[in-house]
């Protein structure tokens, strides 16, 4: 029905191969001339493309009148002639020949397509040529109509004085939706219904068998749509002609026809495997394979649902007043079909997310890979062939590259909302921490049933904008200079027009009648200014988009500012490879990791093979690991791969296996989880097994499998190897635990762990170090307690593998221990070395790290506090090891990470809060600034006016914005709107900007100038010019306009704060610092932070300017600080350290 619009002749939408297919399903009972009239008759069905694109089909069916004369006695032939009046048959015979008109379309807007081929047919003359004209002018005219963008506005048009009306989709990702979903309901019960789904979830063979071709291609669609996110992946052709049976005999492992019922008693003859579906009849026959039940709550809370639906329009109506008007009847059962299929919707999505949210923590998106086997572990054993079933389908294996994708489509937003259920919200924390999913930190869960709602109610939250009835926005009529009088009334609409987006949608109309047009530069521009209103709304068709670019470069346009910012800002939201063309990155989904090298493995091939298997995801890790499994040779042996992941393997399902144990189990604490079980042992408890986690050791008694708590890692004081000899039997091997007694003593716990004690000290010295280490006042941070945990792990294999003969670290299997044992190393080495400013202890209080668990360390450019309602956050911009930005935030008062997070292709550099507090602005390395929602933590408008790095936001007067980039280009933005409201330009070099006292105070770096300008014209004031005492010029890299009416200036090579009055612009004093450059500041009541770039921080007294406190946290400069209130303050530190600290002070 609507055509992708382009500057130049496109080829047909479909192949000429799928067009030769159209016939047959437009015929689907074969073509039949009849000598009696029949009613005109539609029906839908779809085509499939051999790239398995789908193409959705409306055909009518209507008849011609023709006058059938036979021809000569040896000719069976006959001659038409159109039948006009009764006086034309002669001897003829009068004939009705079948005719069909069919629009084939990429998206399914069926009703949108069954009004216009039911305005086509009302339309039709029988004289052929006249047919063909109105068939050329009626398809000249729909493809003039653009499809509505996402949103909550749809298009509606006249055509030959029938209205028609496309909807909009929804801006979640969902499916498009043009389709009364309440079909199934009226034919089949509801118990078959959900048996049909889980069978579709399982990919069965289906056969769906109805006389009327229509109500076959609805049905089939409605439970497709009730899938989502999951998409059917194999041949669907919901019309199957009667000649083209014996498709169903294809050995294929799934698929989906739509026969007439009177191909039944074919149809059960043709295999016992098969779901028959009469939709006729509404009864179902299923395969005698018996398949894996649907998990028991989900399919309860589901039916539940269901049956609260309210599909039947008459009994709604029993006690309502009448209708007086047509139109009125009318539109309340459109509302009323409108509001039941976002019912069904919202069920089916809450079906899909209790069955499947727990499957985002065993998705790693930095590798492309899914654990299903761990993801099968987890669940209960009753659940688990289900499980296993879908877990080999093609559709599942399609939802998991949407999740490796980050797709936030409806099933991601339920899962959010839903984060309060504990397993969901485990689920979401571990995807938010980069998704890197490390088997030794969390704890696995213990068979775990998909979590019940809490309520037989659809969850409103998610669906609470899409329950809000659609605006529509009404075309002029199809005739001459239809374009120029689109374009003309979306003028008037984006001008008078004040809801963003509402302004997204008539740029985004009106960008694609200028494509009709062929007018490229203004196309691009108004995509360009989508980017600033809802980005979300941006044309889906990069195709389009790059034709466009190529166009504007072929006319000689392409060195325009503003077309070159149209690029940047399409290449940041689509990624640089939709510029190429259509083409999908290739997804590959890793599920199988126990292949092994075939010849000997160096270091990056190791890294790759480690990573892949969750066993280690830093690569300075990694380094050790490959250094002790080689002693530092360079290459590594297929037999110690085989044998140190052998051994990983043993002790990955030794701790699963025990961790079943009922007992076992009961006496683990949330998050916690095995490190080592020991073989039956002798202790001072009696007999059992030894248990290692990360936070204590227990014992389990042999026998009442009572597992005691033997000591807390942390009340540990020394761990040693004591040999007890005896003149009556062999000398035993025991294991001594030296704790802290709450009487302020020690008390020895000795267990004879014979030839497993050296491992069990190596594992449990380790694991006790790291927690000492995390609990160190000048560390204070508790993910060490993850690293030491991943280390025990590996540890243990190491030591379990250099026992072979073959593996290369056997020679020296001492050094190897030495080389992984990180943290034992860095306590036996005293790493809380004395030169640490004595005052970091007393002020350090908390460590983030924005980048555990991958693969480098990052950089964290920016740091901001906020404060609502609900809770404080802590939003921070980081720049990956890998490259790229991302903001991301963490709840102030848990420290836990969002569900989300914002990641852009460019570095961003500067954050800060909008004045309604309802985003936080981003600025990024490539010149734009995003409005990141707080509520959703996500993109949808950005700023693009500036060329270059936007170097620092700040909040300006009067709810304004002040944006600041490297060239100097200075920009006040109306907060509100995001309008710019005015601009100037400084200097080049400007790294900072500060408001105060009416000026804007620009910090420039190379000229080492703090220049002010006034705030209402963008005048320069006044230069101040920061000078050494040799009068040489100090280039600056921050600063900072005190409460005490002063300017902070730090130096960004030299130790050095040039200080001036605000008000005099006099120099008033130069504060040294012991560092090679000062980095940020901030004003915490009477004190000024300084931040440096050896790491350490410096407090000073803001009127006397000498230094309070001295501290250091940080490896490596600090790059960002700010204030959290008046009681602490949060610093962010370069790639070497890659942390978040928080401060008290």
């Amino acid at each position: 029905m609507t055509r992708s619009t382009s500057l130049h002749a496109w080829p047909h939408p479909t192949s000429s191969e799928t067009l030769s297919g159209v016939p047959s399903l437009c015929y689907p009972d074969n073509f039949n001339v009849s000598y009696q009239e029949f009613e005109d008759k539609i029906h839908w069905f779809t085509l499939t493309t051999i790239t398995g694109e789908t193409i959705y089909a409306v055909c009518g069916t209507f008849q011609r009148n023709f006058v059938a004369f036979p021809g000569s006695q040896t000719d069976i032939s006959y001659s038409l002639r159109p039948y006009t009046e009764p006086k034309d048959v002669g001897n003829g015979t009068r004939c009705f020949i079948p005719t069909c008109i069919c629009f084939l379309s990429r998206t399914p807007c069926f009703e949108a397509l069954k009004t216009t081929v039911s305005t086509f047919m009302a339309n039709i003359n029988p004289n052929p040529l006249e047919l063909n004209d109105l068939v050329k002018d009626f398809t000249h005219q729909i493809s003039m109509i653009p499809l509505p963008p996402p949103g909550n506005i749809d298009i509606s048009f006249n055509i030959l004085d029938t209205l028609v009306l496309l909807r909009t989709h929804s801006l979640d990702n969902s499916p498009y939706v043009d389709l009364n979903l309440h079909y199934p309901f009226l034919c089949l019960n509801i118990d078959d219904i959900i048996k049909i789904i889980k069978y579709l979830l399982l990919e069965q063979r289906f056969v769906f068998l109805s006389a009327n071709y229509a109500l076959l291609t609805a049905v089939i669609q409605c439970f497709l749509l009730y899938l989502s996110p999951f998409r059917w992946q194999w041949s669907c052709v919901p019309t199957l002609p009667q000649r083209m049976l014996d498709y169903i005999d294809t050995p294929t492992r799934a698929f989906i026809f739509g026969c007439h019922t009177q191909c039944a008693a074919d149809v059960e003859t043709k295999s016992n495997d098969l779901v028959i579906v009469n939709i006729d009849e509404g009864i179902v026959s299923y395969p005698d394979e018996i398949l894996p039940d649907l998990p028991e709550d989900p399919a309860a809370d589901l039916k539940t649902m269901f049956s609260d639906l309210n599909f039947k329009f008459d009994l709604e109506l029993l006690n309502r007043p009448s209708f007086l008007s047509a139109a009125a009847l009318q539109s309340h059962h459109n509302s009323f079909k409108l509001n039941f299929d976002r019912s069904v919707r919202r069920a089916a999505t809450d079906f899909i997310v209790s069955l499947f949210a727990d499957v985002l923590p065993f998705v790693n998106s930095d590798h492309n890979k899914f654990r299903g086997d761990q993801f099968l572990d987890s669940r209960c054993d009753d659940d688990k062939p289900f499980y296993m079933a879908v877990c080999r389908t093609a559709s599942f294996q399609m939802f998991v590259r949407d999740r490796i994708q980050r797709l936030e489509d409806s099933f991601f937003h339920v899962a959010v909302y839903r984060a309060d259920s504990s397993s969901v919200k485990r689920s979401l924390q571990s995807l938010s921490a980069a998704n890197a999913m490390q088997t030794v930190v969390k704890a696995r869960p213990r068979f775990v049933r998909p979590s019940r709602l809490e309520s037989h109610r659809p969850t409103a939250a998610p669906y609470e904008t899409a329950s809000l009835p659609n605006q529509v926005h009404h075309l002029p009529p199809l005739r001459d200079a239809f374009v120029s009088r689109c374009v003309a009334d979306l003028d008037r609409l984006i001008t008078s027009s004040s809801a963003p987006d509402s302004k997204a949608f008539y740029r985004y109309l009106r960008g694609m009648f200028h494509v009709l047009e062929e007018r490229t530069t203004p196309a691009l521009l108004d995509f360009h200014e989508i980017a600033s209103l809802d980005s979300r709304v941006l044309p889906p068709t990069d195709l389009i988009m790059s034709e466009l670019l190529g166009a504007a470069a072929a006319s000689g346009v392409e060195d325009s500012p503003q077309l070159d910012s149209v690029r940047r800002r399409i290449t940041a939201h689509r990624g640089p490879e939709s510029l190429a063309g259509p083409q999908r990155p290739a997804y590959n989904v890793i599920t199988e990791f126990d292949d092994i090298p075939s010849r000997p493995v160096v270091y990056d091939e190791f890294v790759k093979a480690i990573q892949l298997r969750d066993i280690l995801v830093a690569v300075d890790s990694i380094r050790r690991l490959f250094d002790a499994l080689t002693l530092r040779s360079t290459v590594l042996s297929v037999a110690t791969l085989s044998r140190f992941l052998a051994a990983w393997r043993r002790w990955d399902q030794l701790c699963r296996t025990f961790g079943r144990s009922p007992s076992v189990s009961a006496s683990l604490s949330v998050g916690e989880s095995i490190l080592k079980v020991s073989e039956t042992v002798r202790s001072d408890l009696g007999l059992g097994s030894l248990v290692l986690t990360p936070r204590r050791i227990l014992f389990l008694e042999q026998g009442s499998n009572i597992c005691h708590e033997v000591v807390r890692l942390s009340h540990i004081e020394f761990i040693e190897r004591v040999t007890r000899s005896s003149i009556f039997a062999e000398a035993s091997l025991l294991l001594r635990l030296v704790k802290r007694t709450p009487t302020g003593g020690t008390e020895a716990f000795d267990v004879a762990l014979r030839e497993e004690r050296d491992c069990w000290y190596h594992l449990a010295l380790e694991m006790w170090c790291a927690r000492k280490h995390s609990e160190d006042p000048m560390q204070r941070d508790p993910q060490i307690v993850v690293q030491g945990a991943q280390t025990v792990a590996v540890l243990n294999a190491v030591i379990e593998s250099a026992r072979c003969d073959d593996a290369q670290h056997a020679v020296d299997p001492a050094w190897a221990i030495a080389r992984v044992a990180f943290h034992t190393k860095l306590r036996m080495d005293g790493a809380a070395s004395s030169t640490t400013p004595t005052d970091t202890p007393l002020a350090l209080m908390h460590r983030i790290n924005p980048t555990q668990g991958e693969a480098f360390k990052g950089t964290v450019e920016a740091v901001l506090y906020t404060e609502d309602e609900e809770s404080p956050q802590l939003w921070c911009a980081v720049c990956p090891g890998r490259g790229g930005g991302r903001v991301q935030c963490y709840d102030a008062s848990t420290w836990m990470p969002h569900p989300r997070r914002f990641d852009a292709t460019e570095r961003l550099m500067s954050l800060a809060l909008s004045p309604d507090g309802a985003a936080v602005w981003a600025g990024g390395f490539d010149g734009t600034i995003y409005v990141v929602e707080t509520a959703h933590v996500r993109a949808s408008r950005r700023l693009s006016r500036h060329e270059d790095i936007v170097c620092d936001i700040v909040r300006g007067p009067r709810g304004s914005m002040i944006s600041a980039s490297l060239d100097g280009h200075v920009i006040v933005w109306n907060g509100a709107e995001l309008n710019m409201e005015r601009e100037f330009r400084v200097a080049r070099s400007l790294v900072s900007v500060t408001l105060g006292f009416d000026y804007i105070w620009c910090c420039i770096k190379d000229a080492g100038k703090v220049i002010t300008v006034s705030l209402s014209n963008g005048l320069v004031v006044k230069e101040l010019t920061a000078h050494s005492a040799g009068e040489r010029t100090l280039g600056l890299q921050c600063m900072l306009v005190t409460s005490g009416n002063h300017i902070w200036a730090g130096c960004a090579k030299t130790g050095q704060i040039a200080v001036w009055n605000a008000a005099s612009f006099a120099r008033v004093d130069t504060v040294y610092l012991n560092c090679d450059g000062v980095s940020c500041m901030v004003e915490v009541v009477d004190t000024v932070w300084v931040g440096t770039k050896c790491g350490k921080i410096f407090v000073y007294n803001a009127r006397t300017r000498m230094v309070v406190r001295e501290m250091a946290a940080h490896i490596g400069a600090v790059r960002c600080m700010c204030t959290a209130g008046v009681k602490y303050v949060i610093t962010g530190s370069i790639s070497t350290d890659g942390r978040i600290a928080l401060w008290r002070s």
